[in-house]
């Protein structure tokens, strides 16, 4: 019984300050609610390739209207967020997310399904238009976006040519702490 007291009192400062459970994985309660935006393509120096080192988890198109116009982006999640980790609600936000320009509905440029099975994921770098990832050192989902490439694909204005601070097609923000997606 004693040996049993001791086993219990042990693990609970780590419960007790809201900590994971699980190594890696920030608890729900650490991950600070504002989002960090970057534009800098130094800003994610060393997370593009962090992102295709780390297994797939997910992949696939998404179909988002730009300015009335409906287009398809690719989506690639990478990470291990249904492995170990995976019942606990804060491994949810470990990992990375890319988005990347297919083209507009009915006229796609690339098949991004394909290109992501067969694993040359790394040739979208040029159709890169965001990633998103968490930083544990600072508690906080960040977002970088491509400033370049929304300007070429005229995400920057509206319809008629103004500028618009709508130029962020994909959704700015989760409703999950937890999600980067």
């Amino acid at each position: 019984m004693k040996i049993l007291s001791l086993c219990v009192l042990l693990s609970l400062p780590a419960l007790a300050a809201g900590g994971s459970q699980v190594p890696g994985c920030p608890a729900v309660a650490e991950i600070k609610p504002e989002w960090v935006e970057h534009t800098d393509p130094a800003a994610m120096a060393g997370r593009w390739e962090a992102h295709l080192r780390s297994a797939q988890a997910k992949a696939g198109p998404i179909l988002v209207p730009v300015h009335r116009v409906q287009n398809f982006f690719g989506v690639s999640r990478r990470g291990d967020l249904l492995g170990q980790g995976g019942r606990e609600p804060g491994c949810f936000v470990t990992g990375t997310v890319a988005y990347y320009v297919m083209g507009e509905e009915g006229n796609p440029e690339i098949d991004f399904g394909t290109i992501a099975a067969q694993g040359r994921e790394g040739s979208l770098l040029s159709r890169l238009i965001e990633l998103r990832w968490f930083d544990p050192a600072d508690g906080r989902r960040h977002r970088w976006y491509n400033m370049g490439l929304a300007r070429q694909r005229g995400f920057l204005v509206d319809e008629l040519g103004r500028p618009t601070p709508e130029y962020r097609p994909i959704e700015t923000y989760t409703s999950s702490p937890n999600e980067l997606y």
